[in-house]
């Protein structure tokens, strides 16, 4: 699987590569836990508040900022490889909420990054159930993630 990490936000410095191992190690759980898919490329594109404010408006009429939103993409008529997706996540929102709630803007960032992954997988948070289910693997992913290393998304 192809990952694709782009920044189309100049605030806050990134770590492209990170994220990019990231990600990967989140869609190969999210894969094994939630429902397999074969998947030939996600991208991840990193925006602040006005650019996912314009995203959430036109793609699902919902005239607000938010934290991540997530596409799949059905591979072309007759092409292989599997499917493609795109987790589009909001750094001035992690930052901001980083603060509130004592993390490190990595910590919320890799949060959003491993929702976003879960709905590519098929996971869907419409209840309180399902919303409870997809906390729990973020949060045990990012401690598992932290004792593999340093959860460093954010250039500090």
């Amino acid at each position: 699987m192809r990952i694709e990490v782009s920044n189309h936000q100049r605030i806050h410095r990134l770590r492209a590569g990170a994220i990019r191992t990231f990600v990967k190690w989140v869609m190969a759980r999210a894969c094994r836990e939630v429902r397999n898919r074969p998947w030939a490329e996600v991208s991840v594109a990193i925006v602040g508040d006005g650019q996912i404010r314009r995203v959430n408006g036109e793609h699902l009429g919902h005239d607000e900022v938010t934290d991540v939103i997530s596409f799949v993409y059905a591979p072309p008529a007759g092409a292989e490889g599997g499917l493609s997706g795109e987790v589009i996540v909001n750094a001035d929102r992690a930052v901001s909420e980083a603060r509130e709630r004592r993390l490190t803007p990595s910590v919320e960032l890799a949060r959003y990054l491993a929702h976003g992954c879960q709905h590519l997988c098929g996971a869907t948070d419409r209840t309180a159930l399902q919303r409870l289910r997809m906390r729990r693997r973020e949060t045990r992913w990012i401690r598992e993630a932290r004792k593999l290393g340093p959860l460093d998304l954010f250039v500090a």
